[in-house]
């Protein structure tokens, strides 16, 4: 049988180890903002030549003196190119130039879309993504303390809550410390689209997590017996090919997407990669684990501080009866 819980702190240091460097970047190169959170706009352009066509708009946008573009591109077949062009936000006549100079341009450059984002709109849009990661942990707290409201004593249906929650939280953190690293070294911007993979990896994390928890909970009733520990890992040693199988299957096709894929999806296929991944370890080595840990350390802590508040009640005790006695005496002298 796999004796994971014997392990546990190895697998939570492997796990500490892994956020620390997108922890450091967060910190030291914090995350570039795209246009969707700082305001810019955003041109669709279609082409016939690749080359020619990201040459000639590169040209067109430094001659208008735009400053600095983004440009990615998406074949879509041979004759139907998209080149997306973000940049700061352009006023009404640099943009009429912009389209009037690419349509003359051979090959002929097709304006399809154009759109300007006002910095309050990332704002509002930051807002509602905690709003809705916060909102979306309190929903799952609540939703397993209420369904695993039956799990034997003196285990609680609150610590299954709690645990997954910071399970799928420490997922989140590792994509966020992801996207910074490769923001630094591969210009990744934090979009709208980020925030969309990010509340997916949270939803596909705790699914796994659920999973082995459930097999837990009807371990525990199975085997009235035996230790937490011995259980935690009947339950993992049961449910990890199935997660495993489950979530390579999602992985394998989300790989294909980023090496086969258009650059312009390529961003956000490789965050739910990165994140489904890291939401598989998690759900199996850092969930059970930590609620493992819970069991046992939970109370050693307790009596720690119940012994800690203890000894220091007995010595303000100890502080204060002199302090009376005295008090006492000078009364006895007055009287």
């Amino acid at each position: 049988m796999v004796t994971m819980m014997e392990k546990k702190k190895i697998w939570l240091w492997i796990s500490a180890l892994l956020l620390i460097p997108g922890i450091v970047s967060l910190f030291v190169w914090k995350l570039q903002l795209g246009i969707d959170f700082k305001g810019g706009s955003l041109s669709e352009y279609q082409t016939t030549s690749l080359e020619q066509g990201r040459e000639q708009v590169e040209k067109i946008f430094t001659e208008e003196k735009v400053g600095e573009i983004q440009l990615q591109s998406d074949v879509k077949t041979s004759d139907d190119i998209r080149l997306y062009v973000k940049s700061q936000t352009l006023s009404e006549d640099t943009h009429r130039n912009i389209v009037r100079r690419l349509e003359e341009t051979n090959p002929v450059v097709k304006e399809l879309s154009f759109e300007t984002i006002d910095p309050q709109v990332g704002r509002d849009v930051t807002r509602k993504a905690l709003m809705a990661i916060i909102v979306a942990s309190a929903a799952i707290i609540l939703y397993l303390a209420y369904s695993f409201r039956g799990v034997p004593k003196p285990v609680s249906s609150w610590q299954f809550g709690v645990i997954a929650v910071i399970a799928l939280l420490h997922d989140v953190l590792f994509i966020i410390g992801f996207y910074s690293l490769m923001g630094h070294f591969a210009g990744y911007e934090v979009r709208a689209e980020f925030v969309t993979a990010a509340l997916t990896v949270m939803g596909f994390s705790v699914h796994d997590t659920i999973v082995v928890f459930d097999r837990l909970r009807e371990n525990l009733k199975r085997h009235p017996s035996n230790t937490f520990s011995q259980i935690a890992n009947m339950s993992v040693a049961q449910t990890m090919t199935r997660s495993l199988n489950t979530s390579l299957t999602v992985i394998l096709v989300l790989l294909a997407i980023v090496l086969l894929g258009g650059e312009s999806i390529r961003e956000f296929t490789l965050t739910l990669l990165v994140g489904i991944a890291v939401g598989t370890y998690s759900s199996i080595f850092v969930a059970t684990p930590l609620l493992d840990w819970w069991q046992t350390a939970g109370p050693k802590v307790r009596g720690f501080f119940q012994r800690s508040g203890n000894a220091l009640y007995l010595r303000i005790k100890d502080y204060q009866l002199p302090s009376l006695r005295r008090q006492s005496a000078r009364k006895t002298q007055k009287a």
